[in-house]
């Protein structure tokens, strides 16, 4: 999972021309990207993610993501009950 800690970071899928992706979106300081495939390994990421500024983004590793689950299992359930809840795009 990435977490944008400060700059601008852009949400990028296939446009029509391949050398030309669409802009779908901008993340800022406080946005995260990638917790469905942090919680889902075998989810397949739809969006490329490219800074738009400067940028600092902070990395949950999955087995880091997993120890914290394990270590915590009343939020788990929370965590996930949340999750699906969530559309799986961004």
């Amino acid at each position: 999972m990435y977490f944008v800690y400060s700059g601008e970071v852009e949400v990028l899928s296939e446009g029509a021309d391949f050398y030309c992706p669409k802009r779908e979106d901008v993340l800022k300081a406080g946005d995260v990207f990638g917790m469905v495939q942090g919680l889902y390994p075998l989810q397949i990421h739809n969006y490329s993610y490219r800074a738009l500024t400067i940028a600092v983004v902070l990395i949950l590793k999955r087995q880091d993501w997993e120890y914290l689950l394990r270590s915590f299992p009343d939020s788990n359930h929370d965590i996930y009950e949340r999750v699906t809840s969530l559309e799986f795009t961004i």
